[in-house]
């Protein structure tokens, strides 16, 4: 009989808390945004992406392994309902990656000139994210 494997034992715990000490990392040139020149696209862009694997990587220290985006997404809020609105902050950034990596585009939540309160809204999300992720 096939089991699943534990992460765990594959991936160890301490391995997935480096990882996400390398994501936080990332939002460090995003906690100026005067340098932006108020033109956020590839700013929100790459928060959303920063967003998505902090997530992905608080389900994995939970023993979960899910790579579709949006269910990733859902998923981390059900498992942290104390963090659905950082997941929404974050989520919302999705248009803006899309736009910026050629995909589809999707309608976007607000213009990214004029963004800077929305990126620092993220970082803050990104950061709690982070943060406070628990496993049942």
């Amino acid at each position: 009989m096939l089991q699943k494997p534990d992460i765990l034992t594959c991936y160890g715990q301490a391995d997935i808390a480096e990882e996400i000490k390398i994501y936080l990392a990332k939002l460090t040139p995003y906690r100026f945004p005067k340098r932006y020149n108020n033109n956020f696209l590839f700013c929100l862009s790459h928060l959303y992406s920063i967003g998505k694997g902090v997530i992905m990587l608080g389900l994995a220290k939970c023993g979960v392994l899910e790579f579709n985006r949006e269910a990733a997404f859902e998923q981390f809020a059900s498992v942290n309902p104390g963090l659905t609105a950082q997941v929404a902050t974050v989520a919302r950034l999705r248009p803006f990656y899309r736009l910026a990596s050629g995909r589809k585009p999707e309608p976007l939540p607000f213009s990214y000139h004029d963004a800077a309160r929305e990126m620092e809204e993220a970082v803050k999300a990104i950061e709690s994210l982070a943060e406070h992720t628990t496993c049942p």
